[in-house]
């Protein structure tokens, strides 16, 4: 549920460390620390108002060249 008060990334109220959980985000106005989970291969900071995609990484330790 969305209030209107309470930044991005925080909660509003102030409950209960006041931020966003990690591996969650939350718009302003968010009254739950898991107000919303990541998607698949994105990652979320504590206090996270969204979330940021993951980088690809590529071992080419595993490839012939």
């Amino acid at each position: 549920m969305l209030h209107t008060q309470g930044d991005p990334g925080e909660l509003a109220g102030g409950e209960p460390n006041g931020k966003c959980w990690g591996g969650y985000y939350c718009p302003a106005g968010s009254d739950q620390p898991d107000f919303t989970i990541t998607d698949p291969g994105y990652y979320a900071y504590n206090g996270s108002s969204t979330q940021t995609e993951c980088e690809q990484v590529f071992d080419t330790r595993w490839f012939s060249f």
